[in-house]
């Protein structure tokens, strides 16, 4: 969805850590599966 990846956008640019990126995969496989 369109929100999804502004929510991955904005928090890119909000949160810049490696482990905002971990949550992002986590959030990632949460909303695939």
């Amino acid at each position: 969805p369109i929100t999804w990846v502004f929510f991955i956008v904005m928090d890119l640019f909000v949160f810049d850590g490696s482990l905002e990126v971990m949550n992002l995969f986590k959030f990632d496989a949460a909303f695939i599966h």
